[in-house]
């Protein structure tokens, strides 16, 4: 998977792109949002590792770009001094997730590789399939469902999918 890596400080970095060359990933690695921006195209990343804090533009003024969110590819947030208030606004802007600094690489890891596939298959064009985590499939169930929001709007539904 190719991941564009945009991390001003260098060995912070370096340290990411050394550990996607491990998991097989090819990174392409850039110090500023503007940057990235060229690289967008050039690059065709399939996923972006986005520091929030950045020289020039932010990474949330980034997020926030039309063509970005346009493109569709899934944007990994990290930072070592966000909030709460700027986790969850990058969530809110689009990323798939927000990893604090020091980001523990295992973690990594494993929100990369439930993106690839959704990642992979919008390379091809193709809609995402959906990594089942379940150890056993869901069951359909028909069963009435009454749903009372607290305003007091009703909805009735009549299929549910379960698991055990």
């Amino acid at each position: 998977m190719r991941v564009l890596v945009v991390e001003d400080e260098e060995v912070v970095g370096e340290v990411f792109v050394t550990y996607l060359r491990e998991l097989g990933h090819q990174p392409v690695l850039v110090r500023s949002a503007e940057a990235a921006l060229d690289r967008l195209t050039s690059a065709s990343p399939d996923t972006i590792l986005l520091d929030v804090r950045l020289p020039g533009m932010s990474g949330l003024e980034f997020l926030q770009l039309p063509h970005v969110r346009a493109a569709g590819i899934p944007i990994v947030a990290v930072s070592g001094v966000a909030t709460e208030h700027q986790a969850r606004e990058c969530l809110r802007l689009g990323a798939a997730d927000f990893i604090a600094k020091p980001v523990p690489l295992e973690r990594l890891g494993e929100v990369l590789e439930v993106l690839e596939p959704y990642a992979l298959h919008r390379r091809r064009g193709q809609p995402a399939e959906r990594r089942e985590r379940r150890s056993a499939p869901r069951a359909a169930l028909a069963t009435t469902v009454h749903v009372v929001e607290d305003d007091g709007t009703e909805w009735f539904g009549t299929s549910v999918t379960v698991s055990p």
